[in-house]
């Protein structure tokens, strides 16, 4: 009998949050990819997403297991100092305004809803051939730990703040189109 990995199980609960949500209209899926990468032996999962509500916005979860992190699963005491999980990435991307107030901005409000213990990463980019008065933001949310599965409940929370932080986001960047 196939016995599930952590990966699969905490997969399975992310993914199925996303489709309620996206059933009850909270929210649109984009894209969804289940990955398995047979030149490292890891898997990937992720899913994006936009609020109709909120235009300019965009955000994608990433789950990821390297060869490492499942080994430690399978081959129990194999790899001790690895702990069997995944990595869990966010990333919300908005079109706004080239103002270093504005990144200042998203970077307290970001750190203010995921914690300050989380990695937080603004990559802009823009078209340097037409100038940038507006960029595209990626806002990464790096948790800097392993995800275990003893944390499935918290997972299942995951995509409700995922929204929060979407329509924070919209509000705060359409504070900073009027100024």
């Amino acid at each position: 009998m196939f016995d599930p990995t952590a990966f699969d199980n905490m997969k399975v609960i992310i993914e199925g949050a996303f489709y309620d949500l996206d059933e009850a209209g909270k929210l649109m899926i984009m894209d969804r990819k289940d990955i398995m990468d047979l030149a490292t032996l890891s898997r990937q999962f992720s899913i994006s997403f936009y609020l109709p509500e909120c235009p300019g916005i965009e955000a994608e979860l990433r789950l990821m297991a390297s060869l490492e992190n499942l080994a430690s699963e399978l081959l129990q005491g194999s790899t001790p100092d690895v702990k069997p999980g995944c990595e869990l990435i966010l990333f919300f991307r908005a079109v706004h305004r080239d103002s270093f107030a504005i990144y200042e901005g998203i970077q307290e409000y970001t750190e203010s809803k995921w914690g300050p213990e989380r990695n937080i990463l603004q990559t802009a980019c823009w078209n340097p051939l037409t100038g940038h008065e507006t960029v595209m933001n990626e806002i990464a949310v790096d948790f800097n730990r392993i995800v275990t599965e003893a944390q499935l409940e918290e997972l299942k929370e995951i995509p409700d703040y995922m929204v929060e932080s979407m329509i924070g986001l919209y509000s705060l960047l359409g504070e900073t189109w009027n100024e």
